[in-house]
């Protein structure tokens, strides 16, 4: 009985708590070193449309259209870049999301334009997206990233 009693104060000691009068604002963190370009691998890629892939929080912001059918392609960025030697600590793997758009031929074709965000990979990967290919990451000033385009 004194063991259950221990790993009761155990579990309540843990267990997160939610008071919103000791809400507190603060900067987005984040694992990538600002204003850099970092290799990268395509891992996964998602097929889906774009109300049901974007984060819900987004979707106001999204100025498409929410039906479009999109990909996510998840690139993992590998730790042992010299240009992420201080970023080491943490053993959570990087990986950056990124959702491209692109309409559906009658035929079951991906049709995209070159100004489209799918477009401008193909220019500048030479094939669309695929696991395991390798792309750059760009990273913004805020330290997030995402595949680099230009």
């Amino acid at each position: 009985m004194e063991q259950q009693n221990l790993n009761e104060e155990q579990n309540q000691q843990t267990k997160p708590t939610y008071d919103p009068t000791k809400g507190k604002e603060v900067e987005d963190k984040s694992f990538l070193p600002k204003d850099e370009i970092l290799d990268g691998v395509i891992i996964d890629i998602k097929c889906d449309i774009v109300k049901n892939m974007v984060d819900k929080e987004y979707l106001p912001q999204w100025k498409g259209n929410l039906d479009s059918p999109c990909i996510e392609v998840s690139v993992d960025v590998p730790r042992d870049q010299e240009k992420l030697k201080n970023y080491r600590e943490y053993s959570d793997p990087i990986i950056v999301p990124q959702i491209f758009t692109y309409e559906q031929g009658e035929n079951g074709e991906i049709e995209y334009s070159p100004n489209m965000n799918l477009g401008k990979f193909k220019d500048k990967y030479k094939e669309l997206p695929s696991i395991g290919l390798p792309v750059k990451i760009s990273v913004t000033k805020k330290g997030f990233g995402k595949i680099n385009l230009e």
